[in-house]
């Protein structure tokens, strides 16, 4: 169901009838209108003012949801506030005290601070998004003018898919484990064929685009995602590399599960699987090869299998895109918990 352009206060502080049974309720906000001040803003303007008032005007809208939600249960997303592309101060705007910049971007944390105050209120980062195809390609002032939508069908694309994967984070549990194969996943190469000082794992050329992929991997770790080893391999040269190459990130200690032998790996996901005591469908399994995704899928449909790239250059930018272990929040339990794993491993092995 869609709402009428403009009408957001009266659908959201009385919703009507076919607002009440939502799954998720969008709210698509032209924050030109809503905080004029903040894009009126110009050299010598209060900026007390033009703060105060975006309090105001995100004031108004939290009472507006928090009326919305007493009627009606469903998440709600919100789109941020978007900067304009260009102003007045050209390439000195940063050197300005303060500056546009700044100013936007005090008014974006009082935005964010809305969202915190509200339960089940999400951020629809748009500033984000039309960061990444650029503003000339997301803001189309001639469609603003003439229907009242300020963005490109590029941008209106990118919005949709980044509001889809919300969707899918809202019903289904984040995933809670990567399970990464070795070989021409972590690093290039084969340890059994090339040794441990020959692999391509480097801070230059391909060898840089393995570590950081890594990189991407740690970050997950850190908001606690738990990880596990699952590869063809001999163990005592699969943890050599993990444990002495000067350019591994991931380490045995973050590690929660091996599987490092020559089994088939459904039948070494179902044993980690088991060991974490997990569901299947709580993993993502990571492998360079095709062959090995396919097996996985046709034995475990449960598993989510990630479509590594061929390319090596992708791996990491492959990762940022992946919205499967989006958390709906974090806190400080989640990086505890990976450790535990950790270390309920290490004293087992013990």
């Amino acid at each position: 169901m869609v709402g009428r352009t403009g009408a957001y206060r009266e659908e959201l502080t009385e919703p009507p009838a076919g607002f009440r049974d939502l799954d998720a309720c969008i709210v698509a906000l032209d924050w030109r209108s809503l905080a004029p001040d903040l894009y009126a803003y110009g050299r010598g303007d209060c900026v007390d003012t033009t703060l105060s008032r975006m309090r105001t005007a995100c004031s108004e809208l939290a009472l507006c949801i928090t009326r919305y939600r007493a009627a009606c249960k469903a998440p709600v997303m919100i789109f941020s506030p978007i900067s304009e592309l260009r102003g007045p101060d050209g390439f000195i705007a940063r050197l300005l005290t303060p500056s546009r910049i700044d100013v936007f971007a005090d008014c974006q944390k009082i935005f964010d601070e809305l969202c915190r105050s509200l339960v089940d209120v999400y951020p629809v980062d748009v500033e984000l998004l039309s960061g990444q195809i650029g503003k000339d390609n997301a803001l189309d002032p001639h469609r603003r003018l003439h229907t009242g939508d300020p963005f490109t069908t590029a941008m209106t694309q990118s919005i949709a898919r980044h509001l889809a994967s919300m969707c899918v984070q809202l019903r289904r549990p984040p995933l809670k484990c990567l399970v990464l194969d070795l070989d021409g996943t972590l690093w290039g190469g084969v340890v059994g064929e090339d040794g441990v000082d020959n692999l391509v794992l480097r801070d230059t050329g391909e060898g840089l685009a393995f570590k950081e992929f890594q990189a991407e991997i740690v970050k997950l770790h850190k908001q606690g995602v738990l990880l596990a080893i699952c590869s063809k391999n001999n163990t005592c040269d699969a943890l050599e590399v993990l444990e002495l190459h000067p350019h591994m990130l991931i380490r045995p200690s973050m590690i929660s599960c091996f599987r490092i032998n020559w089994d088939e790996k459904p039948r070494n996901l179902i044993g980690i699987s088991s060991e974490l005591n997990i569901g299947l469908d709580a993993m993502m399994f990571v492998d360079n090869s095709p062959t090995e995704r396919e097996m996985v899928r046709a034995t475990l449909p449960e598993v989510e299998v990630f479509d590594l790239p061929a390319d090596p250059a992708l791996y990491a930018e492959a990762m940022r895109k992946c919205s499967r272990f989006w958390p709906l929040q974090i806190t400080g339990d989640d990086a505890r918990r990976t450790r535990l794993y950790a270390e309920e491993r290490l004293r087992k092995e013990g």
